[in-house]
């Protein structure tokens, strides 16, 4: 199993505009997740920063 963020960075970097590191180093904050839905995570949520990044600052790469 792997560590995966409740509320995944990624996601709390564009709601807040940064991230807690305390609350991100804390136990409460993570759940266990099996390797293939990591990894289909982490797809996803590249995914959706770069299209975050496009959206707010009409950047591509």
């Amino acid at each position: 199993m792997f560590a995966d963020h409740k509320e995944a960075l990624v996601v709390e970097y564009y709601k807040t505009g940064e991230i807690d590191t305390t609350r991100m180093k804390s136990v409460d904050a993570v759940q266990s997740h099996c390797p293939d839905c990591s990894y289909r995570q982490g797809g996803r949520l590249s995914q959706f920063s770069k299209f975050m990044k496009q959206l707010l600052f009409g950047k591509t790469k």
